[in-house]
């Protein structure tokens, strides 16, 4: 154990072995990792432990997590800030069932969610099951959250529509919400650290690799509670692209040094700040019109222009 780390067990929480632990690694959400809880409360499925790592949030999160009373074992552990695939993998060191759930902490469970994960291990040794993560952003919704909704559409559309595994040529996997064996798990040496957005795409392409089969079930649900403003977008999108699986499958031919120049018009930051104000006269354009200008600025700074710098938002 770290001596700057802080860990907190439930009342007899080694008293009965768990058929399944729940990984959640969380930095500064305490509101979103209370109503993620407060969803495993309501599950169907009982004989499992949560494992909550808090990545250095100083945000009432840990005194929240000890002080209550929770209906399943609990450990909390407070750790200095080392980012997300740290905390998950320190999440691991203590969990103790021999299968593992990983959920980000601004999700909101589905009362079965977990009863379909332990029904699928039950009898698909050795696979992997990724859950369906609908979104659930602000209320109203904004264009730009209906836009990345029409964006994972088409991510999206050729996901199994019942629990079957993904195409061949699929390679998807959400470290917000999936199952694992642990040894499968140990085997691949955890989440790959250095990456701090596109872990999970790693470890699928290292899963593929080794032939491990890939499952889905949309009706395995957790809700993702997401606000997502066009920055964010840009820059998780970005985050996920610079990863070496992306670098290397890059096609950069003449055609594409081309199209470049021309995206070279998209990428200033001022429109990624001129999207997330949605000025009236923008609001008013037909929406094939306002989409295809967001799809352009999006196109030209996380493919073209990755490592351009965005400005601040002078107008925030």
């Amino acid at each position: 154990m770290n001596p700057a780390e802080r860990i907190s067990l439930s009342p007899g929480i080694r008293s009965v072995e768990p058929d399944l632990s729940v990984v959640i690694p969380s930095f500064n959400r305490r509101a979103a990792l209370l109503r993620l809880l407060t969803s495993l409360e309501c599950q169907q499925q009982t004989g499992f432990e949560v494992i909550c790592v808090l990545d250095g949030s100083e945000d009432g999160s840990w005194e929240a997590l000890v002080a209550a009373d929770w209906s399943f074992p609990l450990v909390s552990i407070w750790q200095p800030n080392a980012g997300r695939s740290a905390a998950r993998n320190r999440g691991v060191v203590e969990a103790r069932a021999g299968l593992l759930l990983f959920l980000d902490d601004d999700m909101e469970l589905e009362p079965d969610c977990l009863a379909r994960h332990l029904d699928f291990h039950a009898s698909h040794a050795g696979a992997v099951l990724v859950g369906q993560v609908p979104i659930r952003g602000n209320t109203p919704e904004t264009d730009v959250q209906r836009f990345r909704r029409h964006l994972e559409l088409g991510w999206t559309h050729r996901f199994p529509k019942v629990r079957a595994p993904f195409p061949p040529d699929v390679v998807y996997l959400t470290a917000g919400h999936f199952s694992i064996p642990r040894s499968l798990f140990d085997s691949l040496g955890g989440f790959e650290q250095q990456d701090s957005w596109g872990e999970d795409r790693l470890l699928a392409f290292q899963l593929r690799k080794l032939g491990v089969p890939l499952w889905y079930d949309p009706q395995a649900v957790a809700w993702h509670h997401d606000p997502l403003n066009f920055r964010r977008l840009v820059l998780r999108l970005r985050n996920e692209w610079l990863t070496p699986t992306h670098q290397l499958s890059r096609q950069k031919s003449i055609y594409f040094y081309f199209k470049k120049i021309i995206f070279l018009f998209f990428t200033t930051s001022d429109y990624v700040n001129l999207i997330d104000r949605s000025p009236v006269w923008l609001r008013v354009l037909p929406r094939r019109v306002r989409w295809l200008f967001y799809r352009c600025v999006l196109t030209a700074l996380v493919y073209y222009y990755p490592q351009k710098p965005l400005e601040p938002n002078s107008h925030s």
